[in-house]
């Protein structure tokens, strides 16, 4: 897992599988990040992700919780077909913005407001 922030965005990089025992740490992370910045946006970069379980499911309500207050938005990039499609039939992707995977680590988004890394 890597994250990545400005005071605009904020990036996770996720890998494997994401259940009740590995999201934990990213809960973590994603709530230091929103407290230390004005972030408006989260960024969940999927493109390693294997699985996810309700838990992940938690961390993107989470997220869209947290940044709605602040007019903001949650997007899930490089999401597989699989992923994409859960996200999708729990009709989230009428709050969270959804894409699936691509060639680019990040899409066009992140790299706009953040630099290489």
């Amino acid at each position: 897992m890597k994250i990545r922030s400005t005071d605009e965005v904020v990036v996770l990089e996720l890998t494997g599988e994401l259940d009740i025992v590995t999201t934990a740490p990213v809960l973590d992370l994603l709530t230091s990040a929103l407290t230390e910045t004005d972030a408006r946006t989260v960024i969940f970069d999927l493109r390693d992700v294997t699985f996810m379980d309700s838990s992940a499911i938690k961390c993107l309500v989470y997220a869209q919780n947290r940044v709605r207050v602040r007019d903001g938005n949650v997007i899930v990039t490089n999401a597989r077909p699989h992923v994409a499609k859960i996200i999708r039939i729990l009709g989230l992707d009428r709050e969270i913005e959804v894409h699936e995977i691509t060639d680019a680590p990040l899409d066009a988004a992140a790299r706009m407001v953040l630099p290489a890394s």
